[in-house]
């Protein structure tokens, strides 16, 4: 599951400046055809001596300003509508469930350390080759490493983009990614970031039981950057597990995802990584439910090249 948010945005607004260039040309071509209609009528007036030629040069001025006027007014009211349009859209688009829950749980220490670990990932990659023309992919990631070893998804970072992570949590501090690790099976969708650090980088631990083992209706936090406004603690429960190998397994939890939440990290209460966000799935019932990815450790990504380094 994609997200690319400031696409969707772009296309938004460039529908509206459309619209609005659309009724404007519209409006100025009905003011030039009853402006004719009116010379048509003052000429015709002239001709039969019915206005002199100060009479006409003051109705021409009235009528203009009128028409000005009425301009005005219309593109403030299209403008106003449009406002409000694209308002309740941001609104409607707003995580709000995610964000008063995420205040119900900030007196949580487990969770408010895991929040200093979860980072904010924006990859930029340039259109056609046109520097000043960019897309721009938004989603979350976890430092398991105090060395800086990012865990992320693969189709947040993949492709030859410009990538910035920053530690909205701790000190809003931002790191330079030296290199990239990417899954080589597309339907694996994990990725991993080699940022640079002056010094230990706050982390999480990775859950070292067997994550098939874990009971259904299990509670869980996912951790993350949804519509990239900040980072959000959500609280929910194992829904189903879908073993793949002895190191991969596939989560269902009953968590609201938004666009930004993909590599977000779903810990246990001990505040232990199980996963990362990659997915949602529509139930029966209409409701999204979350799906991740388990993490049994970096060794064991690594060493089965489940990702491996890419330039």
């Amino acid at each position: 599951m994609n997200y690319v948010e400031d696409k969707l945005y772009q296309s938004e607004l460039f529908l509206i400046i459309k619209y609005l260039l659309l009724n404007y040309i519209l409006v100025v071509t009905l003011i030039n055809k009853r402006k004719k209609g009116n010379n048509k009528e003052q000429n015709d007036n002239f001709f039969y001596g019915d206005l002199d030629e100060e009479n006409l040069f003051e109705e021409e001025q009235a009528e203009r300003k009128k028409h000005v006027r009425w301009i005005a007014s219309f593109i403030l009211i299209i403008f106003v509508i449009t406002v409000f349009t694209s308002f309740f859209k941001v609104v409607a688009k707003f995580p709000i469930t995610t964000y008063f829950e995420s205040l119900t749980l900030r007196d949580n220490q487990t969770i408010a350390e895991v929040k200093e670990s979860v980072v904010s990932i924006i990859a930029r990659e340039n259109l056609n080759n046109i520097d000043f023309i960019t897309s721009q992919t938004s989603g979350t990631g976890v430092n398991i490493d105090p060395s800086g070893k990012v865990l992320t998804n693969r189709h947040v970072i993949e492709g030859d983009k410009e990538i910035t992570v920053n530690f909205r949590e701790s000190n809003e501090t931002t790191a330079r990614v030296k290199g990239k690790k990417i899954s080589p099976n597309s339907s694996i969708d994990l990725a991993l970031l080699d940022i640079e650090s002056d010094g230990e980088l706050p982390y999480v631990d990775i859950y070292n039981g067997k994550i098939e083992n874990l009971n259904t209706d299990k509670e869980v936090y996912v951790v993350g950057n949804p519509r990239g406004i900040g980072v959000l603690a959500s609280k929910g429960k194992i829904r189903d597990i879908n073993k793949i190998n002895d190191y991969l397994s596939i989560i269902e939890i009953d968590t609201k995802i938004y666009p930004g939440h993909s590599g977000s990290p779903v810990v246990n209460s001990e505040g232990e990584l199980l996963g990362i966000i990659y997915a949602s799935r529509k139930t029966s019932d209409g409701h999204r439910n979350g799906l991740f990815i388990s993490i049994s450790s970096l060794d064991n990504l690594l060493t089965l090249n489940l990702i491996r380094f890419s330039k």
